[in-house]
């Protein structure tokens, strides 16, 4: 007999049905079922389908022995944690086996714990300290007691969602421990159902934000200043020592890792890949895969006095991976000369896509984060942008009348979501941004027009241009230094940056037009694009958008533009690829309104111009001249004309157009004398053919008789002589009407001539002053 139970024991381990403790034969289940042995610190990935129940048991090594504190050896905690990409996991763990379903055999907490989440993890303390008075607070005399067990005991159980039709899922689980020398995260939990909970919880998430938060940590075991000699709770803390508060580092300190799934796709089209998310939680649940994977959120460490809640920056659809790393300064300090990964540890990973992957009512669905609204704003702003690039300075008005529209638009956007405290639809917010973005621009522009406000507008573009300056400047290095973080002098900051590159400009105003509208319709053009293939370009400008409707964005916002961790899933090589593709395109852009236009076309006065359509002289062809009478013709080549009649005389000419002008007016007169002279001439010859038919010589017998074939026409010789003498009085009298005629057209000529000389003088003038007065200011 006694040799039946000496087998007996053997083959199970021991009483009670535990398994062997030196995992030489598996352990049984309670239901029958053989446990699968899990190793420590080792990443377990297997599939599962729900309702399925999954059995593990883990050996830890060395358990240790009893001791009077303080005392370091032997194993002192443990902690597990299950993850699924979208479906809950009911997690439990037990220092005891565990009954047929899964569930605890005890009630005790401190034996055996469950808990269901997506991330879900329980922690055990492997031991008791006695003579305490409470679990974070010792006095002289406790001693650590570890259990008697030296296995833990896991079940699985993926459960299924009703609003998902999600049946199957990858499963990963890892289970640590640690002794004494490492923090025991969640080790003093003072919220939630678990005592010891070592969680990275995700409390909530919208579309800009998401917040997590943590429990306090706990010394891994205590250190002699823990030892009051009173029974005092007051002088008793879990993660820092208050009486070296002011001379040694004397706490834990906690650090906040975040890391991004590989891929993470555009708006257009988003990654949701469960394989790329279990692989990164693997990679961020040691203490070196944290420190060698993940990007610190904050630049400096997280004591224990400040709170552990945090809202970071997210956007929907990026997979981002979440961990803390609690660390002991203290003993660190007493022990320089040992790795300082010797006294830390790491919490349970988190993650999150900052939408529902199983249709949460009151989330954005990560299924259905597609636009189609703000698809088509995108696809406009990038026709806009072509065309700011090409024809933005040479069809003026028409180009402020749209920036106007985008500018309003953005404004209304940002004013609807302060104003309104519940979260609409984004399609709700856009359609009302547009309506608000059309209002202003007819309202500002006819303001501006009626007012002939030419430096307001000129100035507005370039301060258009330079708030995309602004907004790139801040996502750099520069945008994450603290002070920034103060909505005054993070505004201060922007508006200064947007004034200077107008004023920088304003030497000239055909210079910041041109400059202006190609910069402000790459941007415009590559935000299109980016829509489509995903990096973080259109965020510059996203981000002051934010940082003006999310109150804690400056706090949760880490990150710049050509580093790793700015908005989600930084990609340095698209970004950079877009930065250099924004310099070229504006570059392109100002060489082709430079050549449709060129420097010496100015922008026309306002209250001059018609409101959406004007054009140069040189686009209205060679017909230009038909177009109005010569009375009109010097004030019309100033240089600009529109489709009706206008007076432009209220701007200087340019030399140019006084070199133009002055050709003209010169060719005109020429060919009016050129006329004239031709008609002198003409004049002239008939006269000289007249008199000489009238003196043509006679036959000397034609004074005195008839001749013999007009014989009896009844005039005499005398009669004849008479009236050949009245024919050359008649004609002597016609020229000397005539001379004075010529000699009129001759002063005309001189008196013309005289006004051209004049007009010159006065048109040299005018330059000569408009260039001083540039040349002032």
């Amino acid at each position: 007999m006694f040799v039946f139970i000496v087998l007996l024991h053997l083959l199970s381990g021991g009483v009670f049905g535990q398994g062997d403790k030196n995992g030489d034969l598996p352990a049984l289940s309670q239901d029958g079922g053989a446990y699968e042995q899990l190793i420590p610190e080792k990443w377990k990935q297997f599939s599962s389908q729900v309702g399925d129940m999954s059995w593990f048991e883990a050996n830890l090594f060395p358990i240790g022995s009893p001791c009077k504190g303080p005392c370091e050896a032997g194993s002192r905690w443990v902690h597990v944690a299950a993850h699924a990409q979208a479906l809950p996991i009911l997690l439990t763990v037990s220092l005891q086996p565990l009954t047929d379903n899964g569930t605890c055999a005890t009630m005790d907490p401190f034996i055996c714990a469950s808990f269901t989440s997506t991330n879900a993890a329980v922690a055990l303390r492997l031991g008791t300290w006695e003579k305490t008075i409470n679990d974070g607070c010792y006095v002289a005399g406790s001693f650590w007691k570890p259990d008697s067990s030296n296995s833990v005991f896991i079940s699985t159980k993926l459960l299924g969602v009703k609003t998902s039709l999600l049946s199957s899922a990858n499963v990963g689980l890892f289970l640590s421990f640690a002794n004494g020398n490492a923090p025991f995260p969640g080790g003093c939990a003072s919220t939630g159902s678990l005592y010891w909970n070592p969680m990275v919880a995700i409390l909530d998430y919208t579309d800009v934000q998401t917040t997590i938060d943590y429990q306090q940590a706990d010394f891994g075991s205590p250190i002699t200043l823990n030892f009051p000699s009173h029974q005092s709770p007051n002088s008793c803390t879990c993660d820092v020592i208050e009486s070296l508060a002011d001379k040694t580092p004397s706490s834990v300190t906690y650090e906040l890792f975040r890391l991004f799934v590989s891929n993470c796709g555009s708006d257009y089209y988003h990654s949701i890949n469960e394989r790329d998310i279990l692989s990164g939680i693997s990679r961020m649940s040691t203490v070196e895969g944290v420190k060698a994977n993940g990007v610190k959120v904050d630049d400096t460490s997280i004591t224990a006095n400040r709170v552990k809640r945090k809202g970071i920056d997210s956007e929907p659809g990026q997979g981002v991976i979440y961990n803390v790393l609690v660390t002991d300064q203290f003993r660190a300090y007493l022990n320089p000369t040992m790795n300082i990964e010797n006294f830390q540890s790491v919490y349970a990973p988190s993650h999150s896509y900052a939408c529902s992957l199983v249709n949460d009512p009151h989330h954005s669905s990560c299924h259905n984060l597609r636009d189609w609204l703000y698809m088509i704003v995108c696809i406009a702003l990038g026709c806009c942008g072509v065309y700011f690039g090409v024809l933005g300075h040479k069809f003026f008005f028409l180009t402020m009348f749209v920036l106007l529209w985008i500018v309003g638009g953005l404004f209304g956007f940002i004013i609807f979501k302060v104003a309104i405290n519940e979260t609409l639809h984004l399609d709700m917010y856009l359609g009302c941004a547009i309506g608000v973005g059309l209002a202003f621009s007819i309202i500002a522009l006819l303001i501006l027009k009626f007012f002939s406000l030419n430096g307001t507008i000129i100035i507005f573009e370039g301060a258009v241009a330079g708030g995309l300056v602004a907004a790139f400047a801040l996502a750099t290095p520069l945008g994450e230094f603290t002070a920034l973080e103060n909505e005054f002098n993070y505004g201060t900051a922007f508006a200064c940056i947007c004034l200077l590159f107008p004023v920088m400009l304003f030497v000239k105003s055909t210079l910041v037009s041109i400059v202006s509208s190609s910069l402000i319709g790459s941007y415009c053009t590559l935000y299109a694009i980016d829509f489509f293939v995903g990096s973080d370009f259109n965020d510059l400008v996203l981000n002051v958008v934010k940082r003006a409707t999310v109150k804690q964005f400056a706090q949760s916002y880490t990150g710049n533009f050509f580093g790793d961790d700015f908005n989600g899933c930084s990609n340095f090589d698209a970004n950079l690829g877009f930065l250099c593709a924004w310099v070229c395109v504006t570059g392109a852009f100002v060489a082709i309104q430079i050549l449709l236009t060129g420097f010496d076309h100015p922008i026309p006065p306002l209250r001059k111009m018609g409101l959406l359509l004007w054009k140069t002289t040189e686009s209205l062809g060679t017909n230009r001249q038909q177009s109005a009478p010569r009375n009109a013709v010097s004030r019309r080549l100033q240089g600009y004309r529109r489709i009706n009649t206008i007076d432009r005389d209220t701007r200087a000419p340019t030399r140019h157009e006084i070199a133009r002008m002055e050709k003209e007016m010169k060719e005109k007169e020429e060919a009016i004398l050129v006329r004239h002279l031709q008609q002198q001439r003409i004049n002239q010859r008939e006269r000289m053919l007249n008199r000489h038919e009238q003196t043509m010589e006679k036959p000397w017998y034609s004074k005195y008789w008839h001749q013999p074939w007009r014989k009896g026409n009844g005039v005499s010789p005398l009669s004849h002589h008479h009236q050949h003498h009245q024919q050359q009085q008649h004609q002597q009298q016609s020229f000397q009407q005539q001379r004075p005629r010529d000699e009129q057209l001759e002063a005309i000529r001189r008196q013309r001539e005289k006004e051209i000389q004049f007009r010159k003088k006065n048109r040299l003038q005018q330059q000569q002053a408009f260039l001083q007065q540039q040349q002032q200011q």
